[in-house]
């Protein structure tokens, strides 16, 4: 692929990002995406598509390079297995493996907020309407 080839490409992918939204339950639905996700990045699409129309080519064959390819330095894998609690127990004895890490149904936020890439706020302690005395009044 030519260099301007793939800059073509990747300013098609750029305009894909941002598109406008056709209507308002379009729009509605990426908002509260973004919410539910507790990613609060309402301009993500506008950031990538920035991002897309900065990069070189060279840039994405080093990325895989790096990352993709089978020979990369930096190749890692994610799997998600799901147990039923009965089969659990069995796999916990039977993990000796240094490189399998184990997350379970209550740590999944713990998990998200040690990524890089999700921002999520730390822990917030809300005190409910009922907590307070009617003398606070």
């Amino acid at each position: 692929m030519t260099e301007d080839e793939f800059q073509a490409n990747t300013e098609a992918v750029a305009l894909n990002f941002l598109e406008k939204n056709k209507n308002l339950s379009q729009e509605t639905t990426k908002y509260w995406q973004v919410i539910t996700e507790r990613s609060y990045q309402f301009k993500k699409w506008q950031n990538i598509a920035t991002c897309l129309q900065k990069i070189d080519k060279n840039e994405v064959i080093q990325f895989y390079d790096k990352f993709i390819a089978n020979y990369a330095p930096c190749l890692r894998k994610f799997c998600i297995l799901v147990f039923a609690h009965k089969r659990m127990e069995t796999f916990k004895s039977s993990n000796e493996n240094e490189n399998i890490t184990i997350f379970y149904e209550s740590d999944v936020e713990d998990f998200r907020r040690s990524l890089r890439l999700f921002p999520v706020p730390d822990k917030v302690v809300v005190t409910t309407w009922s907590s307070f005395s009617d003398n606070a009044l």
